[in-house]
């Protein structure tokens, strides 16, 4: 039984670790690509909730805790498709079918500058 505990253990462990080593990876790549600028229109808005519950002290409560993830769809110029997680601020001024230019590197979001 205790041979099956360091067996998930060990799982869970790398799991988690293997998570760390590609979000390292992912922000290094992107800092290491370059700024990239392109005609864009945004083609699709996307809000959505999630409530967690989270421990609060030591006796075991539990409270809720919320948030809220934006999403915005771009088309280039050339057809691709490019999906982007926004600020609230950068969503709530964005509107479906705004052209204008967006900026990226890699795979982060940078700003669209509607025309």
């Amino acid at each position: 039984m205790e041979g099956l505990f360091f067996l998930i253990f060990f799982i869970v462990a790398g799991f988690i670790l293997l998570q760390i080593v590609r979000s390292f990876a992912q922000w290094i790549s992107n800092n290491n690509a370059p700024l990239i600028s392109v005609s864009a229109q945004i083609v699709k808005k996307e809000e959505s909730s999630d409530t967690t519950m989270v421990p609060v002290g030591t006796d075991g409560a539990m409270m809720p805790m919320s948030g809220t993830a934006y999403t915005l769809w771009f088309r280039t110029e050339t057809g691709e498709e490019k999906k982007y997680s926004v600020s609230r601020k950068v969503y709530n001024n964005a509107n479906h079918g705004d052209v204008g230019t967006l900026q990226f590197k890699g795979t982060r979001f940078i700003a669209f500058n509607p025309q």
